[in-house]
């Protein structure tokens, strides 16, 4: 046994295995989407901080929210938001074949073709067409 040699693949192997050094690959986060997703991850949790705090202790006061910015003259407006459109598949409430909006956009990589809307994942399949691309759409992050 004295002459038994591991194989070259096997060192590769336990290198992949122990090494937590991430690999370079397709599914990388450059270092400028990782800072979007971690601005945005923040912003999320501190909207679910706040969900929770008023099921728990109900709707804050005026005077308890005195650092916080006002909006004077105000009026309830609408913004138009990205989401995708298209035909379902293997949807959860939704028969395969019918017209789908989903819900507002908040990820979507074409390049790995995947999207994730304020309510689930979701696989992207070929990619219908596109007559004017609204600039609000141009910009949701990865891209």
């Amino acid at each position: 046994m004295a002459d038994w040699k591991e194989p070259p693949e096997w060192a590769e192997l336990r290198a992949r295995m122990f090494d937590d050094t991430p690999e370079e690959d397709s599914h990388h986060l450059e270092p400028a989407d990782r800072a979007r997703l971690e601005r945005a991850l923040e912003a999320y949790e501190g909207l679910c901080d706040a969900l929770r705090d008023v099921l728990a202790n109900g709707w804050p006061s005026v005077d308890s929210l005195e650092e916080a910015p006002e909006v004077r003259d105000w009026r309830l407006g609408t913004r138009t938001v990205p989401c995708l459109e298209g035909v379902s598949a293997n949807h959860p409430d939704l028969p395969d074949g019918d017209p789908v909006r989903t819900s507002p956009l908040a990820l979507l990589s074409v390049e790995h073709g995947v999207a994730r809307t304020e309510s689930r994942w979701y696989r992207l399949g070929d990619r219908g067409r596109q007559e004017d691309l609204p600039e609000v759409a141009r910009r949701v992050w990865l891209g």
